[in-house]
């Protein structure tokens, strides 16, 4: 506090604050180091003070400032901080892919300087990494949305240098919670480009810094942001949104009113069911997998897809942290579908009150294996899930134990996949087999 009133008082106008803006972000920053500084490691106030920052060459058409965009939620306590945006970078020319399938090693832009900058590994669960580009004021900053999985950094770094030149000239980092695969890319990053200045929640940082990941005067905490909104020097401000427990404690997402982009995380992530990047009808049973899967609690994702409807500016596109990308379109439909789901605790009781789902499920399997020939019948859980372990526990070859879902929509997708893969010759036995079985399963849901 002293250090900032005797800045304020410097008789040579050149060694005080650049504006008053300036001392307010002094202030502000000042205040929630008292907030938080007592328990957490907080960037020192140089790292959230506007440093001068180096101009690019005269800009053209295609390089305009754009006009401030911010969040207006928070209108009465808004106290911005800006950022540091010293690093520029090479234009980009949007030479990038703009293919509906999911890339291998190339940029794909998936609105106004957003790319996704990921790779597609054809694992269960794919991360996804996604990179920002500001515009205005006569600058650039370069913002990296969760690294991404460390088996595919190579890829990632090709993809960053493709839209920045360079992942030496990226500014940010944010991290949307505190996954193993990510931090060990961050690791990566920070040893290539020091300089990089990582934003997330205290207790994703918690999580990072007891692993050695950088050091507190290159972190930006989101809880330290007056009005969680963090204004950058080009004009633009993004909104911070809490998500914890969504699916850890700790977990945030980013929300971009230029583009109404929401940097979602685990909220609206998917398991692979589809190869596109963008999300089309094959897409929703992933996404309903993913949160019956790693969701610990109802009350905690209801609190998260709040949040987001609480927005002031409504998100037209989700971009989350696994699956595939959600455009506008779909957006309605997914959110009522998660919304309607059993997920964690509540998950388990469901399957525990009602084990005839099990012996319905079993009955299925032993069924299908009668009727083609193999028995037991292992054929049928693998084409539902080819890593064994995501829908059911399977303990032996053809056996179901227990459910990781919802046991009535695994049943469901077992049915389906029985009718679909069955030969010609062999449907009408199936479906006599089946008619029993679906008959069982309505008395079930009664």
């Amino acid at each position: 506090a002293k250090k900032i009133i005797l800045r304020a008082l410097e008789k040579d106008p050149a060694k005080r604050h650049e504006s008053m803006l300036d001392f307010q972000i002094n202030i502000a920053t000042l205040k929630s180091r008292f907030k938080h500084g007592t328990h957490y490691s907080l960037p020192s106030l140089d790292v959230v003070t506007l440093k001068k920052s180096i101009a690019p060459p005269p800009p053209d058409s295609s390089s305009r400032a754009h006009k401030p965009v911010a969040a207006k939620p928070h209108k009465r306590k808004r106290a911005n901080v800006k950022a540091d945006s010293a690093t520029m970078f090479a234009d980009s020319k949007d030479t990038f892919s703009n293919s509906m399938t999911a890339p291998q090693s190339r940029a794909v832009k998936i609105a106004d300087n957003t790319y996704f900058v990921g790779v597609r590994n054809n694992t269960r669960i794919e991360n996804n990494s996604y990179l920002r580009i500001f515009k205005g004021n006569n600058t650039k900053i370069s913002l990296l949305i969760d690294p991404g999985s460390s088996a595919g950094f190579d890829k990632i770094k090709s993809n960053i240098s493709e839209v920045i030149g360079s992942i030496e000239n990226l500014n940010y980092i944010f991290l949307t919670d505190h996954d193993s695969v990510s931090l060990g890319n961050l690791a990566k990053i920070q040893e290539l480009n020091p300089s990089v200045i990582t934003i997330c929640s205290e207790d994703t940082w918690l999580h990072a810094s007891s692993l050695g990941h950088g050091s507190s005067n290159k972190y930006i905490s989101i809880q330290s942001v007056p009005g969680n909104q963090l204004m950058f020097n080009t004009g633009h401000a993004v909104q911070f949104i809490k998500a914890d427990f969504c699916h850890s404690r700790g977990s945030a997402m980013m929300f971009d009113p230029e583009n109404a982009t929401l940097f979602s995380g685990s909220l609206f992530s998917g398991t692979a069911t589809t190869k596109e990047l963008f999300c089309n009808n094959d897409c929703l049973l992933g996404i309903n997998l993913y949160h019956q899967l790693y969701m610990p609690g109802r009350r905690a994702l209801m609190r998260t897809i709040k949040n987001v409807e609480n927005l002031t500016i409504p998100p037209k596109l989700l971009a989350p942290r696994h699956g595939t990308i959600i455009r506008h379109e779909n957006i309605k439909m997914i959110t009522e579908q998660i919304a309607s789901l059993r997920i964690g605790s509540d998950l388990l009781e469901y399957n525990e009150r009602n084990p005839k789902t099990l012996t319905i499920a079993n009955k299925i399997v032993t069924e299908y294996g009668r009727i083609t020939g193999k028995k037991p019948s292992v054929e049928l859980i693998e084409k539902i899930q080819p890593d064994h372990n995501t829908i059911f526990d399977v303990q032996e070859p053809g056996r179901i134990v227990g459910f990781r879902v919802d046991g009535l929509r695994a049943i469901e997708s077992m049915i389906y996949q029985a009718e679909q893969s069955i030969t010609p010759e062999l449907v009408s036995q199936l479906k006599f087999a089946l008619a029993e079985i679906k008959n069982d399963l309505r008395t079930v849901r009664a």
